[in-house]
């Protein structure tokens, strides 16, 4: 438990509040310090391990074990197909001349355009097609045999394959929760891991929330790599959070041990402060006289944990639950009324399950001033 002590100023002021009609009674004025109690504590969330990246392969798009491509006067077949080309950077196609009777040339065509038109022998053959449109076609064709009426133009092919190339990203997405109280609590969050292997020619991305809290290529293989990041960068909210692993082109990373660490305040029993002051029994008549209101303000100069204050005035109590702080000595206030005070003693107690430190801590009587007194 904390131990605060407060500093009385003794005596009272008295002025008018600026741009109002009303009169302000300071009759306590106290510095204070830190209110209640609390301890950080942390929870792990492991991922395990898992790999990451974008790197380029190739896959087949299309494969036919055998065609037969004619073309004359009687008889004509030729041999198409289409393939996605999301993604692809480049293409070709392989196929092998297992026959052919040489009256024509045998023709390739990528989305209406030749690529290859030649008399082709027997043999293995590489096509290579450029640029992938986002739906490609590719057509296999014979030039006619002309004036050879007696047979077409015959291509006996083998093993047609178009193999693509793109980018493949892996990528690592998943949820996780927080709890009510850790995003009120919050302090900071850890992402903690090891880098069992890497291609190191990009960088390692890390998103929370779609929000951005590590980039860099972490090369070292025996250490434990980490960086802390905030509940405002990573926009953390009650319920459930997406962490999300990706990289840029050409890099892929083997990561292990991956987690990730949520530090939070927690409060613990209520702490409370209590501060006094005297009136007379006149001086309180006086003020009840001039229908005042009682007002209470004080500056947050630090929030530690934000749980609301109740500030309680002859154990009447006032719930604030939001404390505004702002740039440190940013002025609460409360009000209440002034048959909550009695002559003699009078008690003002703060109580919090957070924690704060408040300053200049006021207690007054806001009385209107009569326009019609001469």
């Amino acid at each position: 438990m904390l131990i605060i002590v407060a500093l009385l100023i003794s005596g009272t002021s008295f002025f008018q509040e600026e741009g109002t009609n009303t009169n302000v009674t300071i009759f306590s004025q106290n510095l204070v310090g830190q209110i209640g109690s609390v301890q950080e504590t942390f929870r792990r969330i492991p991922f395990g391990s898992f790999s990451v990246g974008q790197t380029m392969g190739e896959e087949t798009a299309n494969n036919i074990s055998e065609a037969r491509i004619e073309n004359g006067w009687f008889r004509e077949h030729s041999e198409s197909f289409q393939f996605p080309g999301n993604g692809a950077v480049g293409a070709y196609m392989t196929f092998t001349v297992a026959d052919m009777n040489k009256y024509g040339k045998l023709q390739i065509y990528y989305n209406g355009r030749i690529v290859y038109d030649n008399l082709t022998t027997k043999g293995n053959y590489r096509i290579q097609i450029t640029a992938p449109e986002a739906t490609n076609t590719i057509e296999i064709k014979a030039t006619s045999s002309a004036e050879k009426f007696w047979a077409p133009t015959t291509y006996i092919l083998n093993d047609i394959k178009l193999i693509v190339s793109r980018y493949g990203e892996q990528e690592y997405v998943v949820p996780f929760t927080v709890y009510d109280y850790e995003a009120v609590g919050w302090s900071t969050g850890r992402l903690m891991f090891g880098v069992d292997d890497a291609t190191i020619a990009g960088d390692l991305v890390v998103n929370i929330n779609g929000q951005e809290i590590y980039r860099d290529r972490p090369i070292s293989r025996s250490t434990i790599h980490q960086k802390d990041f905030t509940r405002e960068k990573a926009q953390i909210h009650a319920g459930e959070n997406t962490l999300r692993f990706k990289t840029e082109k050409d890099a892929k990373y083997d990561l292990s041990n991956v987690e990730l660490l949520m530090f939070f305040f927690t409060g613990s029993e209520s702490v409370e402060k209590k501060l006094y002051f005297s009136l007379g029994e006149g001086q309180l008549a006086l003020y009840k006289g001039q229908n005042s209101t009682g007002r209470i303000t004080f500056d947050v100069d630090a929030v530690y944990l934000d749980r609301g204050i109740t500030v309680l005035v002859n154990n009447n109590p006032i719930e604030l639950s939001k404390v505004e702080s702002e740039n440190g000595f940013k002025e609460n206030n409360v009000t209440f009324s002034l048959n909550d005070l009695r002559s003699g003693r009078n008690t003002i107690e703060f109580k919090t399950r957070g924690s704060y430190s408040i300053s200049n801590v006021r207690v007054m009587s806001i009385a209107p001033i009569d326009t019609n007194d001469p």
